[in-house]
């Protein structure tokens, strides 16, 4: 069988993204009958059909199912491998100098790996701070750019971007009675231990969900405060009481503890991407690489 080259497999995988014959052709910018011609070519080649067709519909069979993820795998390698080679040919080098929050450190560390195999110019230096901190030494120019959870923060004339939304969870110790359940009303925990964050470390959330907690006729006990997540999730597997975590921390939960949703309206926990304005070189390459390793597109919003 003849290789398969690059143009080939964009063909395909337009197709595969419009199952339509001339949408794709229209977003290629070329007209539907030499589209239908080249994939009609592909599959020759390969020796079976990538689409079922009929008058009304267009859609993958199974092979092309199978061979979707790996086309685009190898799109973005070559576009990867395209960049590196215009900027090594310019002698372009980035540095990012990048602040972030502890809880955002799992996600953040797989993104920079990523980023070094994709944009191997751009350097990242990191640096742990509090949202406060990253504010302002990005205001100041010491950082570029800053991984953070906004809650009522001043951002004018920053960029912002969230870059991961999730809701919050319960972890609740598996001999409790709630832990049979799939999901609770905060108050059905009004008279267990409840661990949460102390006000110190985000104090205007902190605020916001104890109203929230008030107007669901909630008013928690509070035995200990922890800043990390894991240490609550620890202490609920370990019987110590009933914690506010977001949906994340259930993976790797040590054994002895349930998560359980919550009925009850509370806010997203959000971590955002905040940049100077205008927008500091490898800021778009970090964006990139993010949306890779999470599946998460930056939802961009314009500078405050």
């Amino acid at each position: 069988m003849d290789m398969i080259d690059s143009h080939a497999l964009r063909l395909f995988v337009a197709v595969a993204d419009h199952l339509h014959f001339g949408r794709a052709a229209r977003a290629l910018g070329m007209s539907q009958p030499p589209l239908s011609q080249q994939i009609r070519r592909l599959e020759d080649r390969i020796g079976a059909p990538l689409f079922l067709r009929s008058r009304r519909s267009v859609e993958l069979t199974g092979l092309g199912r199978s061979l979707l993820p790996e086309a685009r795998g190898v799109l973005k390698q070559l576009e990867a491998v395209e960049r590196r080679c215009v900027q090594a040919s310019s002698g372009q080098t980035t540095h990012l100098e990048l602040g972030y929050i502890g809880p955002a450190l799992e996600r953040l560390a797989p993104v920079l790996g990523s980023l070094r195999q994709r944009e191997p110019s751009v350097s990242v230096g990191i640096r742990r701070c509090s949202t406060p901190e990253q504010l302002r030494l990005i205001r100041a120019g010491v950082l570029q750019a800053g991984i953070t959870r906004l809650y009522e923060h001043d951002v004018r004339g920053l960029r912002v971007q969230v870059v991961w939304r999730e809701p919050y969870v319960l972890a609740i110790p598996e001999s409790d009675a709630l832990a049979s359940r799939k999901r609770v009303r905060l108050k059905s925990c009004a008279d267990r231990e409840f661990l949460f964050f102390p006000r110190a470390s985000a104090p205007a959330l902190h605020d916001a969900l104890l109203q929230r907690f008030s107007d669901n006729d909630f008013r928690p006990r509070t035995r200990a405060e922890f800043t990390d997540k894991r240490e609550i999730v620890a202490m609920a597997a370990a019987g110590f009481g009933v914690g506010l975590v977001p949906l994340s921390s259930t993976r790797g939960a040590p054994p002895g503890v349930t998560f359980v949703g919550i009925i009850d309206r509370l806010p997203d926990v959000e971590i955002s991407l905040v940049s100077a304005e205008p927008r500091p070189a490898g800021v778009d390459a970090f964006c990139r690489a993010w949306a890779e390793e999470t599946g998460f597109s930056p939802s961009t919003t314009a500078a405050r």
